[in-house]
C-alpha cells in the first residue's frame, strides 16, 4: 500500500489534530473522514481517526485504522502503543506486551509503555519484571520535564520563579494581617477582590507589550518596571512592620492595601511578559504534534518553577517568622525583584517585531483602568448623596459586569477571523474555564480557626506550606505527560472530584471525627496537605497550553492576556461568592483595641460553611463540563 501521493494541507492537519486534543472526538471523526475522502491513506489522519473512535469506544475499528497506519508507517511508536492499549483491554496480555515493547524499540523514552508492560507483567505473575518497568516508567516521567529544558526558557522561568518565591513573607504577613489590621474576614475578602482587579485587566499591559517598545524593548524593559512596582510595595510593608514615620500618611489598612496594589501590578506585568515568552521561545516551523507538546512542557516547566521557589521558601517562610520580626522578614523578601532582574539580564532576549496597536484594546483598556481606580476609592468614601451611596456600595459587582463586558467584547474581535468550529470550542471552554475557577473559597476564617482553636502556629504553617510545594512539584512531574495529552473539560472533571474528596477531612476536623479516632488535628492536615498538593497546580497545565496552541502570530501577548484577563476575573467572581457567603455566615476572630476586647471570637458557623462550599465546588463545574462537553458534544 503507497502513502498519499497528494499533499495534504498543513492547517487541514492542524485543523484535525486540535479537534482531537481538544476533545471533540464527533467533529475529529467527521472531519478525519472527510479528508481522507480526499487524501487516502494519509497516516496522520488515519492515526487521529483511529484516536477518535478509540476515546469513544469503538475499539475494533481505532484496531483497523491503527493497523492501516502501521502497514503505511511501522515505526510509528505511538500508534504501536495505541494499538498495544485496545489488545490489552481486550486482554490479549502477551500481543499488548509486543506492541508496548515495539514503541520502546523504537522509542526508547516511551514512559506510558514502561507502565503498561510493568501491568502486564504483573497480571501474567512475573513481579520482578513488573517492577522493573515500573522502575523504568518513574525514572522516564521524571526526566522528561529536564529533557525539554532549554536555555532560551531561562528569562520566563526566573520571573516564573520569582512569583513563587513571593511566598517567602507569607506566614509572616498572614500573622501581621491578623494581629495589626481590624478587618473582618468579609473586608478582606473584599480586599482580595480589588486585589484580583488588576489581573482582569491585563489586556492593556499584553497591548503594551505587544505594540510600545520602551528604549527599544519590548520585554527586558517592562519585567524591570514590574521589578520596581514590587520593590515598592515591599518597601511600603516594610515601613508598616517598622511603624516608621514616613507610612502614616494614611491608615495602616489604606497603606497595606497600597503596598499590595503596587505588588499586585508589578507581577501582573512580569506575568504578561512571561506569558508572551512561552508562546515565543517555541520554533513554529516543526511539525504542529511538536510545537503543541513543547508548548505544553514550557506551560509545565513554569508551573514546577513556581513550585520549585515554594519549595525552597515555604518551610523557610514558616521558620523566619518564628525567630525574625515582620520588617526583618519584609526587608529580606526584597531579593524577590532582583530574580527576575537577573533572569532577563542574563539570557539575549529575541527581538519581537512590534505589532500595530488596537486603540480599541489599549485605550479602552486603560479607561477601564481609571474606572476601576474611581470605583474602588468610591467604596471607601462617605457619600450624602442616597444615589452614589448606593452605586459605591456595590462597585465591586459593577465593576466584575463592566470587566466581563469588556473582556468579552475585546475577545469577540479577536475571535473574528477564526473559523467557526474552532471558535465554538474556544467559546465551550471558556465558559468551562471560568466556571471552575469562579467557585468559592471558605476564606480567611478557616486560618483564624486553625490558628485560634487547633493552635497552629506559624512554623507549624510553614511546615504544611513545604510539604504542600515539594508534592506539588511530584505531582507535575509524574503527571505531566498525562496532563498534556488529555482534553480539558477531563481533567477537570477528575481534578474537581479528587480535591473535593481531599476536602473533606477538613471538614471532619471541625466537627472533631478524626480527633474521636485518635487522629491529632496536625496529623490530619499534614496528610490531607500531602494528598491534595500535588493537584494544586495541574489545572493550569491544559488551560494555559490550550490558550497557547491558539494564540495568533503578532497578537500573542494581547490573546494571552486576555484570555488570563477572562481567566482571572473569575477569581473576581469567585471572591465576590466568597464575600457573599461569608455575610451570611459569619465567623470573627477576637480583635482587641486599647485592651478592650470589640470583636468576639465566633466560629460557630465556619462548619456549615465549609459544606456548602463544598457542595458548590464539586456540583457546578461538573454540571457545566456535562451540560456543554457530553451532552452537547455533537
Amino acid at each position: 500500500m503507497k502513502k498519499n501521493t497528494k499533499a495534504i494541507p498543513k492547517n487541514q492537519i492542524e485543523s484535525a489534530i486540535k479537534l482531537h486534543q481538544s476533545g471533540q472526538l464527533i467533529q475529529t471523526e467527521r472531519l478525519c473522514r472527510q479528508l481522507l475522502r480526499k487524501y487516502p491513506n494519509t497516516p496522520i489522519i488515519i492515526s487521529l481517526l483511529g484516536a477518535s473512535l478509540q476515546a469513544q469506544g469503538e475499539s475494533k475499528k481505532a484496531l483497523q485504522c491503527f493497523n492501516k497506519v502501521l502497514r503505511l508507517e511501522p515505526n510509528n511508536a505511538e500508534v504501536h502503543y495505541n494499538r498495544a492499549v485496545i489488545l490489552q483491554s481486550q486482554h490479549l496480555s502477551k500481543d499488548a506486551l509486543q506492541g508496548y515493547e515495539k514503541a520502546i524499540e523504537i522509542n526508547p523514552e516511551y514512559a506510558p509503555a514502561y507502565l503498561n508492560i510493568g501491568m502486564q507483567y504483573k497480571i501474567l505473575d512475573q513481579p520482578n519484571k513488573s517492577i522493573i518497568n515500573f522502575k523504568e516508567a518513574i525514572k522516564k516521567s521524571l526526566l522528561n520535564p529536564i529533557k525539554h529544558f532549554k536555555l532560551r526558557y531561562l528569562p520566563l522561568l526566573m520571573i516564573y520563579f520569582a512569583y513563587g518565591a513571593s511566598g517567602i513573607s507569607g506566614v509572616a504577613e498572614t500573622f501581621w494581617v491578623k494581629e495589626e489590621l481590624k478587618l473582618s474576614a468579609s473586608a478582606l475578602v473584599s480586599l482580595g477582590v480589588w486585589l484580583s482587579i488588576p489581573w482582569t485587566i491585563k489586556m492593556v499591559f499584553g497591548q503594551l507589550v505587544d505594540s510600545v517598545p520602551i528604549l527599544g524593548s519590548q520585554r527586558r524593559v517592562y519585567v524591570y518596571i514590574g521589578a520596581s512596582l514590587i520593590a515598592i510595595g515591599t518597601i511600603l510593608l516594610i515601613g508598616l512592620a517598622g511603624d516608621y514615620e514616613w507610612v502614616k500618611f494614611a491608615s495602616k489598612e489604606n497603606v497595606y492595601i497600597l503596598s499590595a496594589l503596587f505588588s499586585v501590578i508589578g507581577f501582573v506585568l512580569q506575568d504578561v511578559v512571561a506569558d508572551t515568552m512561552s508562546t515565543e521561545v517555541v520554533n513554529r516551523n516543526q511539525p504542529e504534534d511538536i510545537v503543541q507538546e513543547e508548548l505544553a512542557y514550557v506551560q509545565i516547566l513554569g508551573r514546577l518553577a513556581i513550585s520549585l521557589a515554594g519549595v525552597l521558601v515555604a518551610g523557610l517562610s514558616g521558620w523566619l517568622a518564628q525567630i525574625y520580626s515582620y520588617e526583618t522578614i519584609f526587608k529580606i523578601s526584597l531579593i524577590i525583584p532582583l530574580i527576575s532582574i537577573i533572569g532577563v539580564s542574563i539570557v539575549k532576549l529575541d527581538v519581537a517585531k512590534p505589532s500595530p496597536i488596537n486603540c480599541k484594546i489599549l485605550c479602552g483598556g486603560m479607561a477601564f483602568a481609571v474606572f476601576v481606580v474611581l470605583m474602588g476609592y468610591g467604596q471607601y468614601q462617605k457619600w450624602d448623596n442616597n444615589i452614589l451611596a448606593f452605586i459605591f456600595k456595590y462597585s465591586q459587582e459593577i465593576v466584575f459586569i463592566v470587566s466581563f463586558s469588556v473582556i468579552v467584547y475585546m475577545l469577540s474581535i479577536l475571535l473574528k477571523d477564526i473559523e467557526s468550529k474552532t471558535k465554538n470550542f474556544i467559546i465551550k471552554t471558556a465558559i468551562i474555564i471560568f466556571v471552575y475557577r469562579a467557585m468559592p473559597s471558605v476564606g480567611p476564617g478557616l486560618q483564624w480557626w486553625e490558628i485560634d482553636v487547633l493552635h497552629f502556629d506559624k512554623a507549624f504553617f510553614g511546615t504544611l506550606s513545604q510539604i504542600g510545594a515539594i508534592l506539588s512539584i511530584l505531582g507535575m512531574w509524574l503527571f505531566s505527560d498525562f496532563i498534556a495529552k488529555k482534553p480539558v473539560h477531563f481533567t477537570l472533571i477528575w481534578l474537581t472530584i479528587i480535591t473535593t474528596i481531599l476536602f473533606l477531612p477538613i471538614i471532619g476536623l471541625y466537627y472533631n471525627i478524626p480527633q474521636s479516632v485518635g487522629l491529632s488535628p496536625k496529623s490530619v492536615a499534614i496528610i490531607d496537605t500531602a494528598l491534595e498538593s500535588p493537584f494544586a497546580q495541574l489545572s493550569m497545565i491544559p488551560l494555559l497550553t490550550l490558550i497557547a496552541i491558539y494564540a495568533p502570530e503578532g497578537k500573542r501577548a494581547t490573546w494571552f492576556a486576555l484570555m488570563a484577563s477572562l481567566m482571572n476575573l473569575a477569581l473576581t467572581a469567585g471572591g465576590l461568592f466568597t464575600k457573599y457567603l461569608n455575610e451570611i455566615f459569619v465567623v470573627s476572630r477576637k480583635v482587641v483595641q486599647n485592651g478592650v476586647v470589640i470583636v468576639p471570637q465566633d466560629y460557630s458557623n465556619l462548619g456549615i460553611l465549609m459544606i456548602i462550599v463544598t457542595v458548590l465546588n464539586v456540583t457546578i463545574p461538573i454540571v457545566t463540563i456535562y451540560y456543554l462537553m457530553v451532552r452537547n458534544k455533537g
